[in-house]
């Protein structure tokens, strides 16, 4: 049985967005359950060592079905995380 913080997929929603899925399990490293009808049929888990790059960040994005106003919500995020931000001193100057 999956616990709190899997996300649920048909089948059906699985095959018509395998790219997308995947990548969300990449990205947020959550387990995807897959259902058929009620029953819980299998399981997307992530690499426990993988990591993931800006780069991987951008193609997901631009794959994503968020709506206009979750991207925003998303964008709205990530400002407030670099304005609260510090980098250490840099020695390149």
């Amino acid at each position: 049985m999956a616990n709190q913080l899997t996300q649920r997929i048909s089948a059906t929603d699985l095959a018509r967005n395998l790219a997308s899925v995947i990548d969300q399990v990449r990205v947020a490293r959550l387990p995807m359950t897959i259902t058929r009808g009620n029953q819980d049929i299998a399981q997307i888990i992530p690499v426990i060592n993988s990591t993931v790059s800006l780069s991987d960040l951008d193609s997901l994005l631009k794959r994503s079905s968020l709506s206009k106003s979750q991207k925003q919500l998303f964008a709205d995020d990530l400002i407030r995380v670099r304005q609260s931000s510090t980098l250490p001193n840099s020695g390149w100057k």
